[in-house]
């Protein structure tokens, strides 16, 4: 599920502040967090993600 989430998140399809208000999902932020960062995107302040350079 973890892996589902950054994939959206990535494709701009879902919003990273929206998804993890929502308390079922809470779980699952460091995982989601952890690849992201792996596959080289930054959580924005507005809850979008974007590749860093």
């Amino acid at each position: 599920m973890a892996g589902y989430i950054a994939m959206r998140l990535e494709a701009g399809k879902m919003n990273y502040n929206t998804i993890f208000a929502i308390s079922r999902y809470k779980q699952l932020k460091d995982d989601v967090d952890e690849i992201l960062a792996l596959d080289g995107y930054k959580v924005n302040a507005d809850g979008t993600v974007s590749k860093e350079v």
